[in-house]
């Protein structure tokens, strides 16, 4: 006697809403060295979902960030020699080529 096996999956749906971001960086060099940034990260402050249905139970989850300033000071140090690369002799001589 044969039984048959029913076996059943239960589909995940998941669905990420698209995500806006606007985060613009102004940047200002001071002679050779220094530089100073500022940015703003998430300016539009939207909210990201996600939904997930599944056998008739659905979720759906939304987080809000919050927008963030950030101010950044660079020093670039010029120590130690340039790195040059080695160059190459062009030999116009064909003699080399001939066959003697």
């Amino acid at each position: 006697m044969k039984r048959n096996l029913l076996i059943t999956l239960s589909l995940i749906l998941i669905t990420v809403f698209p995500i806006l971001n606007l985060n613009p960086t102004l940047q200002k060099q001071f002679g050779k060295h220094w530089s100073v940034s500022v940015s703003l990260e998430n300016m539009l402050q939207r909210k990201s979902k996600i939904r997930t249905e599944s056998s008739g139970y659905n979720r759906l989850t939304s987080t809000k960030t919050y927008m963030t300033a950030k101010i950044g000071v660079t020093y670039k140090f010029n120590s130690g020699k340039v790195f040059r690369a080695p160059k190459i002799e062009k030999n116009t001589d064909n003699s080399r080529f001939s066959m003697e």
